[in-house]
């Protein structure tokens, strides 16, 4: 079953190395890694580029002026050619043999022994970087079961297919909608109560800015719920 890492990339030099390493260091060699630099002025490029020259595993680096990461994303899906799409963000990393075990998910069943496994979830524990955080919301963050998390989970290339593209229009908060359209959907659905990517709080994160955040989810949250009203209409 062939992988490919999705990997968008804006001014994360510091960190983009040992994300990508984290990568490459799985014991799975059937993969392909696409990096999108969002328009990144600094040495992104240059540490992708010098991995590329080393790496066995093939890294295609793909730049574009600054769009956003779903346009980063989008890009990169209209590229790959794997079974499977994964992701890391530029700052994060994958923990030590994250992929066998939870690739051997998707030949599991639902209990009807009907429908095909598309999305496996998985969980986010993070990680300060240097920084202080509020020891309770980390504890809080990481007792979560599950995480919609883009960079936690493995997903079929043909939900995609049906789910569709990434959602611009709602900010950091695409994910979050793409998650909840394959619900929508009735996308079958797995979980992995593993650890499967660790996220980096470093002080510039994106998503620490809240009011953008909510700003973002209110409109992801009208979108979802604009959809269900007319599916309403469509079934009355």
């Amino acid at each position: 079953m062939t992988i490919s890492v999705i990997m968008a990339a804006y001014n994360h030099g510091k960190y983009i190395r040992t994300a990508l390493e984290s990568i490459l260091q799985q014991p799975y060699s059937q993969m392909e890694i696409v990096v999108v630099d969002d328009g990144s002025t600094d040495a992104t490029e240059a540490v992708v580029r010098g991995l590329i020259q080393k790496s066995v595993i093939p890294i295609h680096y793909l730049k574009q002026a600054n769009q956003g990461q779903a346009a980063a994303f989008n890009v990169a899906l209209r590229q790959v050619r794997g079974e499977v799409i994964a992701f890391l963000d530029a700052d994060d990393l994958w923990p030590p043999s994250r992929l066998p075990s939870q690739l051997s998910l998707f030949n599991q069943s639902e209990p009807s022994g009907t429908s095909k496994i598309g999305i496996v979830l998985g969980r986010k524990e993070y990680f300060s970087d240097g920084i202080h955080v509020n020891p309770i919301e980390l504890a809080n963050a990481n007792q979560r079961a599950v995480h919609y998390c883009l960079a936690a989970s493995l997903i079929a290339r043909w939900v995609f297919d049906s789910v569709g593209e990434f959602d611009g229009s709602v900010g950091f908060c695409a994910d979050w909608d793409w998650f909840a359209r394959a619900r929508e959907m009735g996308i079958p659905t797995q979980p992995d109560p593993r650890v499967t990517v660790l996220g980096r709080i470093h002080g510039s994160n994106i998503t620490q800015n809240r009011t953008r955040g909510n700003h973002f989810a209110a409109l992801m949250l009208k979108k979802h719920k604009d959809r269900l009203a007319n599916r309403q209409k469509e079934d009355a």
